[in-house]
């Protein structure tokens, strides 16, 4: 009987023992690559193994399609020559970037677009295209096309991490005008390092105004569903080209104010009226518009007292708003919002985001950038 109840104690105490020691490596396996870039580096504190692990490339490799929950915005004035790219974290304790100049790079940028971790810039000096990962500060310098795509180009990055794609392969697309006038698309492949012109024409002489924001805001390209857009020159209709079909068309804007992102997978339009957020999704180019959802912001915050809000971002599940000094990130799977003070001098931090020409969504990966 005392032999029995000994072999029975050792049984579970060694079961004990078998569950402290998986724990690490159930954590590493199934936790881990769930976590946002800044806490992973925290993390390679632990132990060497745990370094290791993190900075093994099929680690970042995971991580990278892992996490997708918006992380923070980057943003800055395209207006003023001298302003730098900035990073608004939407959680400072858990994502966060070294360099939110993005200082790393050869040469002052301008932010153009964002995809998965990937941030795509461009040089006014040099007019090259720059892609880089801002967590790893790695980068890579897009060659020039044979094609002329004027200064300041417009252009899509087009990057979808996944359990196959484990060289992160990304796409950049540009529409400019030809020298008849016409709208070219110029496809850039990570693959291939080279430029691609598709066969598709946009014969409307306005498509070249088209893609320029109004009121001094810059225009930032969307991609969803793949499928790029670009808002129009009145901000009424959208320049869309399907990557797959490599087909254009012009797509109705639901109105000219507002903020596009890419919700769920599909396109979003996402605006402020009344005390109100409303969004619209658009599953296609031929689809047409849902009807709009509409959240009310009374009661995350009272009153508006000085504007009715600004939506800086979209990306994934979240859509971020700034009001009056505080940033409000609506998530629309569980219908909740997280508030979050701007540190510092509110009204400073304030302006630099309202005064900013462009904002990009950002999400907090380790996101490979090979050469």
């Amino acid at each position: 009987m005392d032999y029995e109840r000994r072999k029975q104690k050792l049984i579970e105490d060694r079961k004990k023992k078998s569950a402290v020691v998986d724990l690490p490596s159930i954590f590493r396996e199934h936790g881990l690559p769930y976590l946002p870039a800044k806490s992973l580096h925290r993390f390679k504190s632990v132990c060497s193994i745990w370094k290791f692990w993190i900075g093994n490339p099929f680690f970042s490799h995971r991580q990278s399609y892992s996490f997708r929950a918006l992380s923070g915005v980057f943003y800055q004035n395209l207006s003023s020559l001298a302003d730098s790219p900035r990073f608004l974290s939407l959680d400072p304790s858990a994502y966060g970037v070294p360099d939110p100049s993005l200082g790393f790079l050869p040469e002052p940028v301008r932010l153009k677009q964002s995809s998965s971790g990937m941030v795509c810039c461009w040089s006014p000096q040099s007019n090259t295209l720059y892609v880089c990962n801002p967590v790893s500060r790695q980068w890579r310098a897009i060659p020039k096309s044979p094609r002329e795509h004027g200064r300041d180009p417009d252009v899509v990055l087009k990057l979808e991490p996944g359990s196959f794609n484990f060289d992160a392969e990304f796409e950049i697309i540009c529409t400019f005008a030809s020298s008849e006038g016409e709208r070219e698309f110029d496809i850039f492949s990570s693959k291939s390092n080279s430029w691609k012109l598709s066969r598709e024409l946009m014969m409307q002489d306005y498509a070249w105004k088209s893609v320029r924001g109004t009121g001094g805001t810059t225009t930032v390209g969307v991609y969803a569903n793949k499928v790029a857009y670009w808002r129009m020159h009145e901000g009424c209709y959208l320049l869309a080209f399907d990557f797959v079909k490599e087909r254009a068309s012009l797509v109705r804007n639901p109105e000219a104010s507002g903020r596009l992102g890419e919700l769920g997978g599909e396109l979003c339009h996402a605006v402020c009226h009344s005390g109100k957020l409303a969004l619209r999704l658009l599953s296609s180019p031929s689809s047409g518009w849902s009807k709009p959802a509409e959240v009310s912001l009374h009661n995350v915050a009272p009153g508006l007292p000085r504007n009715e809000g600004q939506v800086l971002a979209i990306q994934g599940e979240d859509v971020v708003v700034y009001v009056d000094g505080r940033i409000l990130k609506y998530n629309t799977i569980s219908g909740s919002f997280t508030i979050q003070e701007l540190p510092g001098a509110v009204d400073e931090a304030g302006n630099l985001l309202l005064n900013a020409t462009v904002h990009l969504p950002y999400i907090n990966t380790l996101v490979p950038l090979l050469n």
